[in-house]
């Protein structure tokens, strides 16, 4: 009888315990967004994660959206269990990918671009290759092309040389930023969170140090959007005046927002 009452206790135990992993696995649409960026996080390029590691992104994703790897992977685990209900998901968490995976070849891109960018280059692009008198006076000499002398009591036009400006890209970061103000500079809005978080870390690395991330629920589809931000700027003045000299700089078009 002892044996039959000892048993009992045990199976209501288990069943506790079963309720218990029952009520810690994840909603199936939380389910499918941790599983997206931890696909994306898979597919990014070595040379484009920056100074994270894939294992420190995870970890990252997991804390944005409040949750344990435990917790994915035993939800994970009960989901696979469930084979036909399984690959309805997948096949919808495929169609959402291959949107994300566009984004990113288009992110991917930009970003190659950029770092391809030194201030050298972007001179050259503004001023053009900047060749010195010297050269240009040694080129004219081989071209048996003589200077005329100035005519006497002719007043000649006093040209001045016009000086690059000194270090513009290197400062533009430092334009009127603060950490308050009216406005805002946003320059991306995805829906992947990863991808925005990689995209926030190489505005840091130019020197943005008040770049960061507003969270968006669009009220009508509920859909979850990311915004890039560089921020704050106190007056619509200095906004423009940044907007300006990014786009002179990395040639991205920015937006001047209202700092809601």
């Amino acid at each position: 009888m002892k044996n039959l009452y000892f048993c009992f206790l045990g199976l209501i135990f288990l069943a506790a315990c079963t309720d218990s992993r029952q009520d810690k696995l994840l909603s199936g649409d939380l389910y499918e967004k941790i599983f997206i960026e931890l696909a994306i996080i898979d597919q990014i390029e070595d040379a484009l994660l920056g100074d994270h590691t894939r294992s420190e992104l995870r970890q990252m994703v997991y804390e944005h959206y409040g949750v344990t790897a435990e917790e994915f992977n035993r939800t994970h685990n009960y989901f696979e269990k469930n084979i036909d209900e399984q690959l309805k998901r997948i096949e919808s968490i495929h169609e959402r990918l291959r949107d994300e995976r566009s984004a990113i070849d288009e992110s991917e891109r930009e970003i190659r671009e950029q770092n391809r960018r030194t201030p050298e280059s972007l001179r050259e692009q503004i001023f053009g290759r900047g060749d010195n008198a010297e050269e240009i006076a040694d080129d004219t000499r081989a071209a048996g092309i003589t200077e005329p002398a100035p005519t006497e009591n002719v007043e000649l036009p006093v040209t001045t040389e016009i000086e690059p400006p000194s270090e513009i890209y290197e400062n533009v970061a430092n334009l009127h930023f603060s950490a308050d103000g009216a406005y805002a500079i946003q320059v991306r809005s995805e829906q992947n969170f990863s991808l925005t978080e990689r995209i926030k870390e190489q505005w840091i690395e130019k020197g943005f140090e008040y770049t960061y991330l507003q969270e968006f629920e669009e009220p009508e589809s509920g859909e979850t959007w990311y915004r890039i931000r560089l921020g704050n700027v106190s007056t619509f003045r200095e906004a423009e005046q940044i907007q300006q000299a990014i786009l002179n700089q990395f040639d991205v078009e920015v937006w001047i927002t209202n700092n809601d």
